[in-house]
């Protein structure tokens, strides 16, 4: 009898984790595709931003990266785009042969040749969709990319809150006129 416990038990914990496995890698697409879908969100105020990568591999969305760029002009936004993507699949180890973007750009002819030589001559084909489910992938990597954005700033602020705060112990505890 416990060992029938113990059995099913077991059967229950390999369930939870399939569906675990399963919930992460969502079908987004019913095509059996690779693409990597990227956006970015950006704090004009403070001239951050943040690039967020989806990476879909046989139609399954099999994770996501973020990345936090500094010091970035508001009007560059298709130079970002275009900057980011030269150095991102510059080092990458994989290249789709569809990548999505959230805007055109200037160099776009000239970025899928370089993507596709490192294809090994295979085509690349970066798109800017207006509607249907890849521009609703689209909008969902920008969103991700404003949470990470703010959660990022709201982290930083914190240290600086703490620090300050640090500093003016010791100062009170010294007795100096300013913080150290």
């Amino acid at each position: 009898e416990n060992l029938q416990f113990e059995r099913a038990a077991q059967l229950r914990d390999q369930i939870r984790a399939a569906r675990q496995i399963v919930e992460r890698q969502k079908v987004v697409s019913g095509k059996q595709e690779d693409e990597d879908i990227i956006a970015f969100a950006q704090d004009e105020r403070t001239g951050e931003a943040c690039v967020q990568v989806f990476f879909i591999r046989r139609g399954k969305m099999i994770g996501r990266e973020s990345f936090v760029l500094d010091g970035v002009a508001a009007e560059g936004n298709g130079e970002l785009i275009g900057a980011f993507v030269k150095q991102f699949y510059d080092e990458a180890a994989f290249v789709p042969p569809s990548i999505v973007l959230p805007k055109d750009l200037d160099e776009r002819k000239i970025i899928e040749q370089w993507l596709r030589n490192r294809r090994n001559g295979h085509k690349v084909t970066i798109s800017v969709p207006k509607r249907g489910p890849k521009r609703a992938l689209l909008e969902l990597a920008s969103e991700n990319a404003a949470a990470t954005l703010a959660s990022l700033q709201a982290q930083w602020q914190a240290d600086t809150n703490r620090q300050t705060q640090a500093l003016t112990e010791v100062q009170e505890a010294l007795g100096l006129q300013e913080p150290p």
